[in-house]
C-alpha cells in the first residue's frame, strides 16, 4: 500500500509540473528603451531616474522647474537622463511632455517601456 501512495505522489508531482510548464506565461523584460518618471526632482523619483539612466535606459525625468531641470543635467548623464518639465496638475505641461517624448521615440526609433508616476499632490 505504501508503494501505491508513493507512485500516486510522484504522478501528482509530475502532473503539477507539467501543467505549470504548459500554462506558464513569459513576459519580455526590456533591457533598453525609454522610461518616463514623474516627480524626479528629489528623493525616490530622482534616485530611480539616475539609477535607470546609469543602467542604460533613456530616462525622461519629470521636474516642475527649470532649476530642477538644471540639477538633472548636472548628473552628467547627457544621453540617458533627460529633464522634462512636467507638472501633473498642469495640462499644458502634460501635453508638452507628451509631444516631447513622442517625438524622441519616433526620432530615435525607440519604445516607451515604462512610466513611473512618482509625483503627487494633495488637498487640505
Amino acid at each position: 500500500m505504501a508503494g501505491g501512495v508513493v507512485v500516486w505522489s510522484v504522478w501528482a508531482l509530475v502532473c503539477a509540473v507539467g501543467l505549470h510548464l504548459l500554462l506558464r506565461k513569459e513576459y519580455p523584460v526590456h533591457t533598453s528603451g525609454v522610461i518616463v518618471i514623474t516627480g524626479a526632482s528629489t528623493g525616490i523619483g530622482r534616485h530611480a531616474a539616475v539609477h535607470l539612466a546609469r543602467a542604460g535606459y533613456v530616462v525622461f525625468a519629470g521636474v516642475r522647474s527649470s532649476r530642477d531641470a538644471l540639477s538633472i543635467q548636472n548628473e552628467n548623464l547627457p544621453h540617458t537622463l533627460l529633464p522634462l518639465i512636467l507638472d501633473v496638475t498642469n495640462q499644458t505641461t502634460i501635453n508638452s511632455a507628451f509631444d516631447t517624448v513622442s517625438a524622441y521615440l519616433k526620432q530615435n526609433n525607440l519604445f516607451l517601456v515604462g512610466i513611473v508616476n512618482k509625483s503627487g499632490f494633495f488637498y487640505f
